[in-house]
């Protein structure tokens, strides 16, 4: 049975059940295992109480910037040394330690094994006709992306295989990285898991949710449609836009509606606080609007029963947007989502009646869907079966086998 080490890419350490880093290693690490793998996930204190992966615990800085730059050699050599079981494959999934941490196991293990690469995010967001690349707003504090971004070709360049969420994240990187005819045979396209398994869903008529209408005055109100927002509330993810936009729909439509927010980052630490302040300001204004509710999902569980609550969900306007779980989420549940023609969301969503260039086509595709239930109801159905392309074991083989392809080939059951 080969072993694989898999190395957290930790955006959210006080809430790792609602980390989109650790639910989607817990959902590839099941489905590797299902395959005849042998799976250990290294992730900081605390990992080991809610993973079903064999655990390795390490010291993980509470800062974006920290966990890219900083490596716990000493502590990750002696935490590996008690681990027991030499790994026969490495996947890096915070690709600026990939050089790092592979030197350290092949020191260990006196041999490099195979070791892949996964990109869950670019510190860059679009390269012009001109060929200058643009960085992410989010990843360029202190002029830093440029860094980030040098250490992620390198890490591509050094490793046997490279994964990344989309079709339209592969072009952006091989636009812009170095070298990039060196890479285009081994950067393959792996979309995340979906982690909520929607071939049994039950797809029901839109208006579920009982509430008050807010133009209404007081007293309850027939059900009305609500949206979901299940994003983080950054502002390069385009909150505050959108919400502008949420508001004209609510001075123009006909029909009433509700918007419910979940902040998966609400127990950001000081230090997160103050390096993007922005959470703080999108929840103070998104507060003043009388239709929308901020609800708290600290358990998967219980962000899928908020989910189930909800009728249509949103995307982000994020611009560099590699891939969205958060979309994937509510298309498995059997709920259409909205989405910006930005980034990898298009290919995701794949439905044109549900993409909008601008706050005109928004404001129209959201009205037709509050409009018409029998609509909606279509639509999210729809949804839910484009979502089965990226059941867990579809997407646990495609990883299992691009490690088998690698020169060093292992023996998988």
């Amino acid at each position: 049975m080969p072993v694989l080490y898999s190395y957290l890419n930790l955006s959210n350490g006080s809430n790792l059940l609602a980390d989109s880093g650790f639910v989607f290693q817990e959902s590839l690490l099941r489905g590797l295992r299902d395959l005849g793998w042998e799976t250990v996930l290294i992730g900081p204190p605390g990992v080991r109480a809610v993973t079903s992966s064999r655990a390795v615990e390490v010291e993980m800085p509470d800062s974006k910037y920290a966990v890219r730059y900083s490596f716990p050699w000493s502590h990750l050599e002696d935490a590996l040394a008690s681990c027991g079981s030499a790994p026969d494959a490495l996947l890096v999934n915070q690709p600026e330690l990939a050089v790092p941490l592979s030197a350290l196991i092949a020191e260990q293990s006196g041999r490099k094994v195979p070791t892949g690469v996964y990109y869950h995010y670019l510190p860059i967001e679009s390269v012009d006709a001109s060929g200058d690349v643009h960085f992410d707003p989010s990843l360029n504090a202190n002029g830093l992306a440029g860094s980030i971004w040098a250490r992620q070709v390198e890490a591509a360049h050094f490793a046997d295989l490279l994964m990344i969420g989309s079709e339209w994240g592969r072009r952006l990187f091989l636009s812009a990285a170095p070298g990039s005819e060196a890479l285009a045979d081994k950067l393959a396209v792996v979309p995340p898991p979906t982690t909520v398994r929607g071939t049994d869903v039950e797809v029901v008529p839109a208006t579920t949710v009982r509430g008050t209408d807010p133009r209404a005055g007081t007293g309850d109100s027939p059900p009305i449609p609500t949206f979901l927002y299940n994003h983080r509330l950054y502002a390069h993810y385009g909150t505050t836009e959108l919400f502008d936009w949420f508001e004209e729909l609510a001075e123009i439509s006909p029909t009433p509606f509700r918007v419910v927010v979940t902040n998966p980052t609400g127990r950001r630490s000081a230090r997160r606080r103050k390096l993007d302040s922005s959470v703080d300001a999108v929840l103070a204004r998104i507060s003043q609007l009388p239709f929308v509710s901020t609800v708290d999902a600290p358990t998967r569980s219980a962000y899928e029963a908020v989910i189930a609550r909800t009728d249509i969900g949103v995307a982000p306007l994020r611009a560099g947007a590699l891939w969205s779980m958060a979309v994937v989420d509510v298309m498995a549940s059997g709920r259409p989502v909205l989405g910006v023609r930005r980034g990898a969301i298009p290919e995701i969503i794949g439905d044109d009646a549900l993409l909008f260039a601008d706050r005109a086509q928004f404001l129209d595709r959201a009205m037709k869907l509050i409009a018409d239930p029998a609509y909606a109801v279509r639509k999210g159905a729809a949804a839910e079966r484009r979502s089965r392309r990226w059941a867990p074991e579809q997407i646990a083989e495609r990883v299992s086998d691009l490690f088998t392809r690698v020169d060093r080939p292992l023996a998988v059951r």
